[in-house]
Parts: C-alpha cells; structure tokens; sequence
C-alpha cells in the first residue's frame, strides 16, 4: 500500500546526502528509511550532527506493507527538529478540558452515578487512601 499519510519521530543516525535519505531510527530495534529534498538537507545534517540532544518528527507519505508495516517515508510534507525528551507543541490541538468533556459524554450516566457524593471534597481518600476530611 503506497501513499499513506504518516507522523514519527526518531533520531537520525545515519544520512546519505548524496542518494538524498536517511534512516531514522524510532527506538532501539526500529528504524525507517526516509527521503528527503534539497532544502531539507541542512536539518537532516543538523539532526545526524546532534543525534544524542535532537530528535526529528517527520509528517508525510509514505510506503506500508501489506500488513500495515511503516516501509519509507517517500516525501516530507513537514520536518522538525527538536531536543530530546520534549514534545513539540502542538497549537491545532483542542485545549485538554474539550478533549476531557469529549470524554466525559462518552460515560453512560449510570456510570456516572456510581461515583461517590463526596468525591471531589475526598478526591485523596479515593486515589490515595488518605483519610477522609
């Protein structure tokens, strides 16, 4: 299956400026090769150059295998780098109390109706067994 939209992120630990792609390695086992254009060139470097503090997010299409396995990324729409453990943020995202009211009107009312009275005034008790005020 060719031309799925994809986003992953990983270090860059090998290029190939020449032939155009590098191989981004996802974790320790995985890795997918990615091709990439001219002018991405000086971010890849950058991400090989700085491997052990950058990580790369690539969004864009690419090749699957029949069984849904992550082949190459056969174009980038959008390359970013950034440093280790950080996520970037993402500013199209809904802020956390509309993704947490979406959740909310999934739960059936009964469900709801299952939860203590006094909840949010022993909200430790319930997590944490501390005692109740």
């Amino acid at each position: 299956m060719a031309g799925q939209r994809v986003e992953v992120t990983g270090e860059v630990l090998e290029a190939d400026v020449k032939q155009r792609k590098f191989q981004l390695w996802i974790d320790g086992q995985t890795h997918v090769l990615v091709m990439f254009s001219d002018p991405q060139e000086v971010d890849v470097t950058t991400a090989l150059r700085d491997h052990k503090s950058v990580r790369v997010r690539v969004k864009g299409q690419a090749e699957m295998s029949p069984q849904g396995k992550l082949l190459r990324v056969t174009e980038i729409e959008e390359l970013v780098l950034g440093p280790v453990g950080e996520a970037p943020y993402d500013h199209s995202a809904p802020p956390i109390e509309e993704v947490l009211a979406g959740l909310a009107r999934g739960v059936p009312e009964a469900e709801w109706d299952k939860l203590p009275s006094d909840l949010t005034d022993n909200l430790d008790h319930y997590l944490y067994g501390t005692p109740k005020r």
